[in-house]
């Protein structure tokens, strides 16, 4: 009955000691927050495009590139809200882009038709980003 009383008493200190060395692995256990931020911002871009039936515009968009030494490839996607119109009378540039660390100015530009009829649009940019090719 000796044995089995010292068993338990040996059982209880080691489940105890197991205790303490988790409960200390825990206490020195730290929590960073973690976040990957989008490396672009837009800054300024045109707040109005007018022009006539015939015209071509170029503009400009002008983005920061927060990331500290990394390149991105950056398209813009040019959608006015009537689809139609835009494949019969509006045309966009194409173009990729290298955003470098810092500030970018990235130039585009539209072609109105010679025979677009007036319309009021809304144009929507859509900017992505991704790694330049090696």
């Amino acid at each position: 009955m000796n044995r089995k009383k010292t068993a338990l008493v040996a059982l209880a200190l080691v489940a105890v000691f197991v205790a303490g060395v988790i409960a200390g692995y825990v206490w020195h256990s730290l929590t960073i927050p973690f976040k990957v931020k989008e490396p672009l911002e837009v800054v300024e871009y045109p707040t109005l495009l007018e022009l006539y039936a015939g015209e071509n515009k170029t503009f400009t968009i002008n983005i920061t590139n927060h990331a500290s030494d990394v390149n991105y490839l950056v398209t813009l996607a040019f959608a006015l809200n009537d689809t139609e119109y835009q494949t019969s009378y509006v045309t966009f540039s194409n173009i990729s882009y290298t955003a470098v660390p810092g500030f970018n100015t990235l130039e585009a530009w539209v072609k109105v038709a010679h025979d677009a009829p007036t319309a009021e649009l809304e144009l929507t940019v859509d900017l992505s980003r991704a790694s330049p090719p090696a």
